[in-house]
């Protein structure tokens, strides 16, 4: 890892940061004034939204810990403004135009900040997580040099690779921007409290049988979907998102909310909060009815309890014994208490399963043929009846190949998809390590969960899709990952220093 120290560069004064989010202030508002009474409900609230970041930002002492918060609250909600759109006619299209999300309000000043630092005299020192950023600046540069063979407009093109660019400022901001296990705390409960929101809008969805119209939430006309399994009919649905996008939020979420059991928190806390959660939460995920989701969470979810125990109990035969038992009885329980789950398990799908394979063939046919470059960032379904060796697959079912790693290869070619994977290794490798050596017990058993949430997600996009290269969340939640490891070694330095007697630098 390189450190960037407040004092290793000529640094631009810091009163051009704060004039220039001034000006960013004042245009935002003036937009507003002049705008707010002829645009629809969604845009306005993204308007005010805006606003009220500004504000706190400017009033509030705590401006850092408040972004970060209002980014993570605002991360599984939708609330999007396109002001340029332009719909794909003939083939998906992953981008379609220019869009800017609520959580990129406190993103930007997030950024700010960081640049703020950067350029204060005193000693604030950024981490450019080389082992991620080199890798990753490798994926944005294929996606770069494969820019002219996609078949989309300028502004898509552009607009393509501005996405994957904040996916790693993402990732940066949050891992330097999250600086104490306070505020880690804090972002943990958050999620858990957003829990409660997306089972309140499927609760709904579920009472009206279809989506509620809540645009300006992120909620689209398929976040509600019907799905056939033998002879009857399955009522999927995705809250605020999609239902693979919320499938892929809870593996996340629910190996954080299984950790903090272990943690040092008073037990009515446990009873009252983690408890209710982390049933919501499985009930979510097993209405969203995601196959792949589930398969991710059941390996994820057991990484992150056999990791607990084995902490707890420093034995780990012992603990892969007894976690076995557990997790057996648990599934055997879910298929024995649900008829939806067999159903969708091991009913007749009508081949949605079965055609992944030949996808996932014609994208290795794609990766044959394009192996350095790829065929373009989004550019995959436009180009796929060339690349179709069965000649039907591409027409029956135009969508890009459900498998993420797939998609990158084929989209940015196998350097981009090696160097995803490499990411992914230098992560977990990285969690572990913090999750067996922290004296911690909040960052330890987090590090676990963390694990189990990465590990779900992949073995998730292994038959599903969304775009990786192009998903804040997901690159949120990386950020977290490093974050922590980022607390737990600052934590441990500490500790080292008071035991010789030594001031930590």
């Amino acid at each position: 890892m390189v450190i960037l120290d407040a004092h290793s560069a000529s640094k631009p004064p810091l009163q051009v940061i704060d004039k220039l989010l001034v000006v960013v202030i004042g245009l935002v508002v003036g937009i507003v004034v002049a705008t707010i009474g002829s645009i629809e409900i969604k845009w306005s609230l993204f308007f005010l939204c805006i606003i009220f970041g500004a504000m706190l930002f400017i009033v509030s002492p705590f401006k850092e810990t408040i972004l970060t918060f209002g980014f993570f609250f605002l991360l599984p909600i939708g609330l999007n403004y396109h002001p340029i759109l332009i719909p794909a006619r003939d083939f998906f299209k992953p981008i379609v135009g220019v869009v800017i999300y609520g959580y990129d309000i406190p993103l930007f000043f997030l950024f700010m900040l960081l640049l703020k630092r950067l350029c204060s005299i005193e000693r604030k020192d950024i981490d450019l997580i080389l082992p991620v950023s080199i890798p990753f600046l490798l994926i944005f540069m294929s996606a770069v040099l494969g820019s002219p063979r996609i078949e989309s407009p300028t502004v898509i093109k552009f607009w393509s690779l501005v996405t994957v660019f904040k996916c790693f400022l993402t990732f940066l901001i949050v891992a330097n921007s999250i600086r104490t296990k306070d505020i880690l705390k804090f972002i943990f409960y958050l999620f858990l409290v957003s829990v409660f929101f997306q089972a309140f809008i499927c609760l709904a969805q579920i009472i009206s049988g279809s989506s509620l119209g809540l645009g300006f939430l992120g909620e689209t006309e398929t976040s509600v979907e019907t799905v056939t399994a033998g002879s009857k009919e399955l009522l999927r649905v995705g809250g605020s998102m999609s239902k693979n996008a919320l499938a892929s939020y809870l593996s996340f979420i629910i190996p954080i909310n299984f950790a903090l059991f272990f943690t040092k928190i008073q037990l009515r806390t446990k009873i009252c909060f983690f408890l209710p959660v982390i049933l919501l939460a499985f009930t979510l995920e097993i209405l969203t009815f995601s196959r792949g989701a589930w398969m991710g969470l059941a390996v994820g979810g057991t990484l992150t309890f056999y990791g607990c125990i084995c902490r707890l109990s420093g034995r780990k035969v012992l603990s892969l014994f007894f976690v076995s038992i557990v997790i057996v009885a648990f599934i055997v329980l879910i298929l024995a208490l649900s008829e939806s789950v067999r159903q969708r398990l091991f009913e007749d799908d009508y081949g949605s399963a079965i055609i992944r394979i030949p996808l996932m063939i014609n994208a290795l046919n794609m990766i044959l043929h394009n192996p350095f470059l790829g065929v373009g960032l989004g550019n995959y379904t436009s180009v796929n009846q060339h690349y179709d060796i069965f000649q039907w697959i591409s027409i029956v079912f135009p969508w890009p190949v459900h498998n993420d790693f797939l998609l990158i290869g084929a989209e940015m070619g196998l350097p981009a998809m090696l160097s995803f994977c490499f990411i992914i290794v230098v992560v977990l490798f990285k969690l572990l390590q913090t999750a067996f050596q922290s004296k911690d017990d909040l960052l330890g058993y987090t590090a676990f969960a963390l694990i189990g949430g990465i590990v779900a997600f992949s073995i998730h996009h292994l038959v599903a899709y969304v775009y990786v290269m192009l998903n804040t969340p997901f690159w949120s939640f990386m950020g977290i990952a490093f974050a922590l490891i980022f607390i737990d070694r600052r934590e441990r330095k500490k500790d080292s220093a008071e035991e010789t007697g030594k001031i930590p630098q």
